[in-house]
C-alpha cells in the first residue's frame, strides 16, 4: 500500500519540480556523485 502525499498526479509533480532551482541542483548533485563512484569504482 502507497502513502498519498500529494492530491496532483506523478507527471504534474514531476513537472513542477523540474522547475524548482534546488531540486535541480540536488538531482545534479546527486548525479555527479554517482558518475565518480562509477569512475571511483571501475564500472
Amino acid at each position: 500500500m502507497s502513502i498519498k502525499t500529494s492530491n496532483t498526479d506523478f507527471k504534474t509533480r514531476i513537472r513542477q519540480q523540474i522547475e524548482d532551482p534546488i531540486m535541480r541542483k540536488a538531482v545534479a548533485n546527486a548525479q555527479q556523485r554517482i558518475g565518480a563512484n562509477r569512475q571511483k569504482n571501475g564500472r
